[in-house]
């Protein structure tokens, strides 16, 4: 696995995840990483392979994003997607990503 690039994720991106927590909640293939908090490379590349395994090409897509991310990163998008999702019950992705990182500013 390559380091991580610490780059922030484009909002387009940030939409893709925001649109996969809607329909899975807990996270579904990448359950160990954003719900847990197991941040690791292994745990990453956990999730990717389960993604695979399981036909979830979404999944798979984003656990890609994951391994390129820092472990600050992993931890804090997790965190945000869930947290806002909850307590606002934000049916739009694109509203909950603003909400999370009001325009961008939210990420590291």
């Amino acid at each position: 696995m390559t380091a991580p690039r610490n780059r922030p994720i484009p909002d387009d991106v940030l939409v893709r995840f925001a649109a996969y927590f809607q329909e899975h909640v807990t996270w579904g293939s990448l359950h160990i990483v954003l719900d847990d908090g197991n941040v690791r490379d292994s745990d990453v590349a956990f999730c990717q392979q389960y993604a695979l395994e399981c036909g979830d090409t979404e999944g798979a897509f984003l656990a890609d994003v994951l391994a390129g991310c820092s472990k600050s990163q992993r931890l804090n998008l997790g965190r945000r997607m869930g947290y806002a999702q909850r307590l606002l019950d934000v049916a739009d992705a694109s509203t909950l990503i603003d909400q999370i990182c009001g325009g961008g500013a939210g990420r590291d």
